[in-house]
């Protein structure tokens, strides 16, 4: 019995063999997958349902299908009996496969057969595909869970407890994932010295019934002109001059080519002989 390859149309007609001088199901057209639905998680990861339709052969003997399921294509060993199924108003038939891996490819065909057991050649195959998701949609942001994304769901799994990680607390030392969440320990202490987290941006810390307790963060002076501040962890807040002859405004109107030299800002009086050269044009400022 020769089986015919597998068509890219989306309708694909079959043959069927000679039975007493006519052929069985000889008008048994299509089989398309429509609906994939997704089932709750197991241990062998998401599980789904999918739905098979096809359009049923007008010839009244056909007694019933097969439906076979393979990992490869066009490698299929027994088929499963679903027997007769009964068509809808336009003639369309569906069967419901259930229990398929969300992260397996299956490939699909069909048989009809009649009431003496004469099978048809397979129909044409399709092929359902593993469910998918987008990896970064699973990103929780959690230090403490390990993200994957398999049979279209996303996963979150706790890393084993004990796993280092950071709380974002600066009063807290030994931080370490518990039960899929960063948890630090108050340090115990007897002086302030002793909770000194060694960055002066964090503020002074202190020691407070034998609890560390978190300083102010420093507020550091805004950056001017020609000083750029900023905060170094080893010594607090600076003013660290910008590059000499960056371009600045002195305020005062009588100096030209104001620059910054060593973080203040410099202008030069203009050269001149006479008192109209040094008229700006703007009355309100004076002679």
């Amino acid at each position: 019995m020769r089986r015919r390859a597998s068509e890219t149309r989306s309708v694909a007609e079959l043959s069927t063999p000679v039975r007493s001088g006519r052929r069985i199901a000889s008008s048994f057209k299509t089989l398309v997958a429509l609906v994939s639905l997704l089932l709750p998680l197991s241990a062998l990861g998401a599980q789904r349902d999918h739905q098979l339709r096809w359009i049923v052969p007008p010839e009244p003997d056909v007694a019933g299908y097969r439906v076979y399921l393979a990992l490869a294509s066009m490698a299929y060993g027994g088929g499963t009996d679903i027997g007769f199924q009964s068509p809808d108003p336009n003639g369309v038939a569906s069967y419901l496969l259930t229990g398929l891996d969300g992260d397996t490819t299956y490939y699909v065909v069909m048989t009809a057969y009649d009431a003496a057991a004469n099978e048809s050649v397979f129909s044409n195959e399709i092929t359902i595909p593993p469910l998918a998701c987008d990896p970064a949609e699973c990103n929780d942001g959690n230090p403490c869970t390990t993200d994957t994304c398999s049979g279209g769901t996303c996963a979150n799994d706790p890393v084993p407890d004990g796993t280092l990680c950071d709380d974002g607390n600066p009063s807290t030392i030994g931080d370490e994932c518990s039960l899929g969440i960063c948890q630090g320990n108050v340090s115990a202490c007897s002086l302030d010295a002793e909770c000194d987290d060694g960055n002066a941006c964090n503020g002074i810390e202190t020691c407070a019934s034998f609890q560390c307790l978190a300083g102010l963060p420093a507020i550091c002076a805004p950056s001017t002109q020609c000083m750029d501040s900023s905060c170094n962890p080893a010594s607090g807040c600076e003013l660290t001059p910008v590059a000499d002859g960056t371009a600045c405004d002195d305020g005062d109107l009588s100096t030209v080519n104001d620059a910054c030299f060593l973080g203040i800002c410099q202008g030069t009086l203009p050269e001149c002989t006479l008192d109209a050269q040094c008229d700006d044009g703007n009355a309100c400022n004076g002679t």
